[in-house]
């Protein structure tokens, strides 16, 4: 009779494939407070302090983020491993992984608080010249922000314990609810006369906070998780770092793209530059960010899904995730290019507005935006490593790039847009979903027509909306922003309502309106 109850209950979605929408939806939840505080902290900085102390700040995060790479991208294995070995109900497998990515991250963190007081001990040598008066300011910065950086790589696993239980929903909750709360309180600190220092110790307390707070919800989430030396394992952690070091070669690229070139840009043009490039860059980090949600839950399905599901079934979800990351970055990538200019204007100012900065930048990194899912597919199906290499070489020839159009071309930040939007669209948008297709035995031109096709039928109306909104209120660009904003959105959402959502989704969404 217990055998004919177990055989009849409805089994556990143990791959985490039914439930990627609403996980999605729950990062991207989360993600709007992030939007949010993204378009408030930077004025009030530059309001309070002024443009050169938030080009410090901003240079101080740059400095800081190359030292993510001592973990070895170990963190990024985690919740790969734990969806992997929970789909075997191997309790064991994810106690060693866990205790061994642990170990990793403990020295690596201990690494990171070493070269975080080294740099800021010798920082005055390195580009205090280019600061000036806030080079103090910025050595403490630099000592906040990198201390907090080894506090995340202390608690790391817990972030792979919670999402490789495809609890997306904690993770999220966490992580927004406090950041709210700390952010809250920066924007506080600096209209209360707070200063650079003050706002990097509030940044450092909410990260102490929020890890301490995930170690705890992580040990709830798994309660058979077991931290013991015993479950360190030399070959577990042989096999995180090479998995991890496939992960950790686009983490290098993506900060030679944008670190590096900040700190390029500073070098050449001075901190204020910086922070009027950082501005309309960080627009197109929100977008990638967004896509980044959906496409970190692909990770730990995949892998779930690798060992329990056909290769037809995986083809079929890659096509749909990869024609769904079309229609959600196309509308926001377009409203950049077209509206980038008004959106900046009336967020920070006049002197921030640029109309080819934004346009150049949002449409140089649609390609990579748009294809941030299929990585994460390939990472899933642990066979990432030669689209990481790709990632890398783009990235050095971007900081080469960078470099001799500071120095030679004149063009200042168009041309290190440019620089930045030309290999990225030949890796990510050519060899990306080639080698994707590969993998899978997709035929490209197939790939193209199914993803890319509709997608773009769907945004013409809503292009011309927001031209149209662009040329008659050409001198008034918040009455620009606001009727591209209306008429935009409201083409969009009947095109897509009509054509692409699913009808079991527009029941369900008519049957919550109807109550």
């Amino acid at each position: 009779m217990s055998n004919n109850n177990n055989n009849s209950a409805p089994s556990a979605d143990i791959t985490g494939r039914k439930s990627i929408a609403r996980n999605v939806i729950v990062s991207w939840a989360g993600q709007l407070v992030y939007i949010i505080a993204g378009f408030i902290l930077p004025r009030v900085l530059s309001d309070e302090l002024g443009v050169e102390a938030l080009g410090v700040w901003d240079i101080a995060w740059s400095i800081i983020s190359y030292f993510g790479i001592l973990q070895g991208g170990v963190g990024a294995s985690v919740n790969r491993y734990v969806a992997k070995y929970r789909a075997e109900d191997n309790a064991q497998g994810i106690n060693d992984t866990v205790s061994s990515a642990a170990c990793v991250q403990t020295i690596a963190g201990l690494l990171v608080i070493i070269a975080t007081c080294t740099t800021a001990w010798f920082l005055p040598g390195l580009i205090g010249d280019k600061l000036g008066e806030l080079t103090h300011e910025a050595q403490w910065v630099i000592f906040f922000v990198g201390s907090g950086l080894a506090v995340q790589m202390f608690f790391n696993v817990f972030v792979g314990v919670i999402t490789g239980h495809h609890r997306w929903d904690i993770h999220n909750g966490i992580n927004t609810g406090i950041y709210a709360l700390t952010a809250t309180a920066m924007v506080t600190v600096l209209l209360m006369g707070g200063g650079l220092i003050e706002l990097a110790l509030t940044s450092f307390l909410g990260t102490l906070t929020t890890e301490l707070t995930r170690m705890i919800i992580g040990f709830r989430v798994a309660p058979s998780l077991q931290f013991r030396l015993r479950n360190i394992r030399l070959s577990v952690i042989k096999e995180q770092i090479y998995f991890g070091g496939k992960m950790l070669l686009p983490s290098i690229s993506k900060l030679l793209m944008l670190q590096t070139t900040n700190v390029m840009i500073i070098a050449y043009l001075g901190p204020a530059m910086l922070a009027i490039f950082a501005r309309p860059m960080a627009l197109v980090q929100h977008v990638n960010n967004l896509l980044g949600k959906f496409a970190f839950v692909l990770t730990p399905v995949t892998s779930s899904m690798q060992s329990k599901s056909s290769d037809s079934e995986l083809r079929e979800l890659f096509l749909q995730v990869t024609q769904s990351a079309f229609y959600i970055t196309l509308p926001m990538v377009l409203g950049l290019a077209i509206l980038g200019e008004e959106l900046l204007h009336l967020w920070m100012g006049p002197e921030y507005a640029s109309g080819t900065l934004p346009a150049v930048l949002a449409l140089g990194q649609l390609a990579t935006i748009v294809h941030t899912p299929v990585f994460s597919f390939l990472m899933g199906l642990n066979t990432h490593g030669r689209p990481a290499i790709a990632k890398f070489i783009a990235a050095a020839t971007i900081v080469l790039l960078v470099v001799l159009s500071l120095e030679f071309s004149g063009m200042g930040l168009i041309g290190v847009a440019f620089a930045i939007a030309i290999p990225l669209t030949i890796v990510d948008g050519i060899y990306m979903p080639w080698f994707a297709c590969r993998k899978l035995k997709i035929s490209l031109p197939s790939y193209y027509w199914q993803t890319i096709k509709r997608p773009i039928l769907m945004c013409i109306p809503y292009v011309g909306c927001l031209y149209t909104s662009k040329l008659v209120f050409s001198d008034r660009p918040g009455m620009a922003l606001l009727a591209g904003a209306i008429s935009g959105s409201i083409a969009i959402t009947v095109l897509y309502w009509r054509y692409v959502l699913p009808t079991h989704l527009k029941e369900k969404i008519r049957k919550k309106f109807s109550r």
